[in-house]
């Protein structure tokens, strides 16, 4: 979170904005005050709910030549977590699974769980759009 998405937060949930506070919410494993707990809480629905990754932004990893898993091999559920791979930097995103598609022409809908690597368009908490031939793994966690 950077210090100006801090301070719209700290307005629009009329909170006092504090170096301490903003401590509490940039510094993960941490003990948070309730009001810490808020923002974090806004700002993830708000990034899941607005930050969209479309399917473009990752690669099909199989394709209905391949013999070793072809395009709806896999059975993938709601809060499973699976990686994909980001199109441009070609580095591992780690999404869970929010919500299975409800046509088979549709895209499962996720949130980026995990990410290690800093200066990179996809961060924690983003939603994204994807379908099953761009899975890379199926991660058990």
């Amino acid at each position: 979170m950077t210090h100006e998405q801090f301070l719209l937060l700290a307005q629009v949930l009329n909170i006092m904005p504090s170096a301490e506070l903003e401590q509490q919410v940039r510094t993960p494993n941490q003990a948070r005050s309730a009001e810490a707990h808020r923002m974090l809480t806004l700002h993830h629905r708000i990034k899941e709910a607005y930050v969209i990754h479309r399917p473009t932004a990752f690669r099909v990893v199989v394709s209905h030549d391949d013999l070793d898993r072809f395009p709806g091999a896999l059975d993938l559920k709601p809060d499973m977590h699976v990686q994909l791979v980001s199109y441009t930097s070609e580095r591992y995103i780690t999404v869970r699974i929010t919500q299975a598609p409800a046509t088979p022409k549709a895209y499962f809908r996720g949130v980026v769980s995990e990410q290690n690597i800093s200066y990179t368009v996809f961060e924690q908490g983003d939603s994204v759009y994807f379908s099953e031939d761009q899975v890379h793994a199926v991660l058990n966690k």
